[in-house]
């Protein structure tokens, strides 16, 4: 009976220890996927900026060169915002593993 029970307790260590690998590790799949479908919400985000943007020089509300510098801004600013959001995700996943 002492037998199973070091054993028992030895596989409980050994789960504890792999767990604690697993959370130890950079989540390069969820920061993946998560800058992934961020991506897809930014990019469909500036192609709506973008087409208001249009409708607004057909009917001559904005000029030409408001268009085209709104347009460039809109989407200057969706590339910065995707090329931070790794760093951003990496470092919230990694808070939130070292909670557990």
């Amino acid at each position: 009976m002492d037998e199973v029970k070091r054993l028992v307790g030895t596989v409980d260590v050994t789960i504890h220890d792999r767990q604690l690998v697993m959370t130890e590790r950079n989540p390069v799949m969820q920061i993946f996927l998560a800058v992934l479908f961020s991506g897809i919400i930014i990019a469909i985000t500036v192609s709506s900026i973008i087409k208001v943007l249009l409708i607004a020089h057909r009917r001559k509300e904005i000029s030409k060169r408001q268009f085209a510098s709104m347009a460039t801004m809109s989407t200057i600013v969706g590339i910065v915002v995707l090329t931070v959001l790794p760093a951003l995700y990496d470092v919230v996943f990694t808070y939130f593993n070292s909670l557990t």
